[in-house]
């Protein structure tokens, strides 16, 4: 006996209800609470403080390694993980052992409830989010990738093992336990893939489409055969009656599920679809259905994440239910109570326990086996299928990668006494391993943005005047769309200049795991509409497309992703239309009194790369509709104005080769304010003007082009013009990029808060002290001028076919 405080241990083990146990004895007012030490109480003999300083080390480590993890493209798990083998017998106790008294073993008891609390929840999101729909859409090439990445694994597994059972013979405790971790390890758990993706940023490009749709048709697989086996041993072990009274008693667990329980949720949440906030009864009561499944669960002798787990797949994905509850227990599962899970599991790896089966070497021989058969059994189906070599690469080792599942089974293995402490050692450092190198080797090989680098420029200005012009326009909410409907018929369509609008709506994945590109009238087949108010989007530009019948053309799509991957399905809707610019709503909105109403910092970081990386020309709309001169620019006899401001450059051209387009409609009127700087003799800029007239404006068009000379002489006198055009004009275009050294715009980069984004002149445009709305237009960047490789071509075909089909 060894005396630590007031919390006496034992030394050795006790017979246990199934196994040999530890006995921890403790004095039983160690959970009241302490009396503090002016009283003589040692806070951390008690059970709460002891609590509360585990939680803050395990949190505060957490984030100290994840500090130096997050370059390396590690996830937050891996950081969790090291900060509980960091804590741990495998460095601070072994080195400091009076540390040992911060996770006693009492207090480590504790810790681990709340820690397999927070699985709990956290495995519920998971499955909640999860569409197995999906599955419907998946090929022949993903379920052969994902049949064969989960049966020669498996396969190849046991011939390994029985290689070594008949040289050495095993116990029924190490068959079985091997057999485990071999299913284990032939699986690519669908929750785990999905969060790799997202930390990525390759959920919604084709890489991560396909390895989804394999993933599920791998998990499925593994469900299959593990329950067969499941079924067959209950059977082979126990008597028929009790392996029988075992099958109807679990059958009737998945009835009153699936018949009673999700009836009776849907039935509750049904008020929400209306954008109603879940009541709090509600959400409790769901709560409490997770918890009570879990105790089904483990009262039937199956895992206690089994209930939870198949009541988040049987509800429905996406708003409401999953975005509520994700919004209600994501910051406390996975910022509290799952980190500790995560470290209780890294505390339990001890580098330092000598080996004392003999089966050790054999069981790290099958580990790195399968590990092996795993790869393998997806990379050389992927190549069968046609998928080049290096996106065959990434996704073997994309599916090779482990997380919470598979550290959630380790543990529950080595609680039930089928894994000792050295086989768990080396499993979660061989995860450890694996994830931490095959995260940035896909994050260095794969390139997202190989698919819509084109061959050649498309932009207004290189396109011929009468031929259709093809525009992306990008819808974050239903305020984006009257000015941009206004915008579209500023453009001035007729049967001769016809335009195709390619309307993209843009939701945040959120109550969801996967990813949605397609058109619009696909998603109905899906479930996926409920809780997204998109039918008055498409019949505002139905209603535009009835009124220039035979002049404009619109098609519909959604894209539902996480923001930072969101600017992917742009530019991949871009480059497969063939576009010629993406209007693109800015992050900024605006109320009546001019003032800036709302900011959307995650908007403005999709804006940001999908100027940088569009296959095609960009504008970036400045909406201010609501306090505009002219709100109802093309219904009134007044004339609709338009104040092109031209500096020279690229994006100029391409903004006044807009403007002329504008110009053919004969209640638009295009200023083009040309500044020059009174000491340049040398006009380049007017010849630049009377290019682009010759080869775009008709004679009537150019009748309605005003041209007026500025001379300036520096940054102050070009800001007095264009103060003083704020009350003339209802739209102002002007290019972003503009010569930084240039007399006539020096100085004014004092004034911007960010020229980085909108440009020196369209960041002024921008601010408050102007009243009309603004488009700064960007001509797509030569950086993207190169020649598609094959690889770029492959994968595309076999993901995205039922997006790229055009939808008439």
């Amino acid at each position: 006996m060894e005396n630590s405080g007031r919390v006496i241990v034992t030394i050795g083990t006790v017979s246990g209800p199934f196994f040999k146990e530890s006995m921890v004895c403790q004095y039983k007012d160690m959970i009241r609470p302490t009396r503090g030490i002016f009283l003589g109480d040692n806070p951390f003999d008690f059970t709460f403080p002891i609590l509360l300083l585990q939680i803050s080390l395990i949190f505060l480590t957490t984030r100290f390694i994840y500090l130096f993890l997050k370059p390396l493209r590690q996830s937050i798990l891996t950081a969790e993980v090291l900060a509980g083998i960091l804590l741990g017998p495998s460095f601070l106790w072994h080195y400091c052992p009076a540390l040992v008294r911060i996770f006693p073993p009492g207090g480590r008891i504790i810790l681990n409830i709340i820690a397999q609390m927070g699985l709990i929840l956290h495995i519920f999101i998971l499955s909640l989010q999860m569409n197995t729909n999906i599955i419907k859409h998946a090929g022949a090439s993903e379920a052969l990738i994902g049949i064969t990445g989960f049966l020669l694994p498996a396969i190849i597994g046991w011939l390994t093992f029985k290689t070594f059972m008949q040289i050495n013979g095993v116990d029924e405790r190490v068959t079985r336990s091997v057999l485990m971790i071999i299913m284990l390890h032939s699986l690519s758990s669908f929750p785990v893939i999905n969060s790799l993706l997202i930390d990525l940023k390759i959920l919604n490009s084709d890489l991560g489409r396909f390895a989804s749709k394999i993933c599920m048709i791998n998990d499925i697989s593994c469900f299959v055969v593990s329950e067969l086996a499941s079924t067959g041993s209950t059977f082979a072990r126990e008597s028929f009656e009790m392996a029988l009274s075992y099958m109807i008693c679990v059958s009737m667990f998945l009835l009153a599920v699936v018949f009673i329980l999700r009836p009776f949720i849907i039935w509750m949440t049904r008020f929400d679809e209306q954008g109603q906030t879940m009541d709090e009864i509600h959400f409790f009561l769901i709560l409490t259905s997770v918890l009570i499944c879990s105790l089904l669960s483990e009262i039937l002798g199956q895992n206690f994440l089994f209930g939870p787990l198949l009541l988040g797949l049987i509800l429905p994905d996406g708003p409401p239910l999953s975005t509520e509850m994700e919004h209600k227990l994501q910051a406390v599962t996975n910022g509290l109570l799952l980190p500790c899970f995560c470290a209780f599991s890294g505390l339990n790896v001890n580098i330092f326990a000598s080996e004392t089966e003999d089966f050790h070497g054999m069981f790290k021989i099958i580990v790195v086996v399968t590990y092996i058969a795993k790869f393998i059994g997806v990379i050389l189906p992927a190549l069968c299928c046609g998928v080049t070599f290096s996106d065959a690469l990434c996704l073997g080792l994309i599916m090779c990668c482990k997380g919470i599942i598979e550290v959630a089974m380790y543990v529950k293995l080595v609680d039930s006494k089928v894994l000792d402490v050295h086989s768990f050692n080396f499993l979660l450092v061989s995860l450890l391993i694996v994830t931490g190198f095959a995260r940035p080797i896909v994050s260095y090989l794969y390139d997202p943005s190989k698919r819509y680098k084109t061959v050649s420029r498309r932009t207004i200005q290189g396109s011929n005047y009468h031929l259709q012009l093809r525009v992306l326009v990008c819808i974050y909410n239903e305020e984006n769309v009257p000015m941009i409907i206004n915008l579209l018929k500023a453009c001035n369509p007729t049967r001769y200049n016809c335009i195709t609008v390619f309307v993209l709506q843009l939701m945040k994945l959120s109550g969801r795991a996967s990813a949605i590109l397609m058109p619009h009238h696909q998603l109905d087949n899906l479930n996926l509409t409920a809780g997204y108010n998109s039918l008055h989007i498409v019949n505002a530009f139905e209603r535009l497309e009835q009124e220039y019948t035979g002049s404009v053309l619109v098609q519909h799509f959604t894209a539902i992703s996480p923001y930072k991957s969101m600017h992917t399905d742009i530019c991949t809707v871009a480059s497969d239309k063939r576009t010629t610019i993406i209007i693109l709503p800015f992050h900024k909105r605006w109320g009546i009194d001019g003032r800036i109403g709302s900011v959307n910092s995650s908007i403005r970081r999709v804006n940001k790369h999908v100027m940088e990386w569009a296959p095609c020309s960009v504008g970036l709309f400045i909406d201010r509709g609501e306090m505009g001169i002219n709100q109802t620019v093309l219904t009134s006899y007044s004339l609709y104005q338009i104040a092109m401001l031209f500096f020279g450059g690229d994006d100029d051209c391409e903004a006044i080769a807009l403007s002329i387009r504008m110009a053919g409609h004969h209640q638009v009127k295009v200023t083009v304010i040309l500044f020059k700087h009174e000491d340049y003799s040398y006009d380049e800029k007017e010849k630049d003007i009377e290019y682009l007239l010759e080869n775009f404006a008709d004679i009537e068009c150019r009748e309605r082009i005003h041209f007026e000379k500025v001379m300036v002489r520096h940054g102050e006198d070009t800001a007095k013009v264009m103060r003083s055009l704020r009350d003339a004009f209802d739209l102002a275009i002007v290019g972003r990029h503009s010569d930084p050294h240039s007399p006539i715009i020096m100085g004014l980069t004092e004034w911007n808060e960010d020229p980085a984004h909108l440009g020196v002149i369209g960041d002024i445009l921008s601010s408050s002290d102007f009243r009309f709305s603004v488009l700064v237009v960007v001509q797509q960047p030569l950086k993207s001028e190169f020649k598609l490789s094959s690889s770029s071509k492959s994968l595309d075909s076999k993901v995205s076919s039922n997006f790229s089909k055009e939808d008439e």
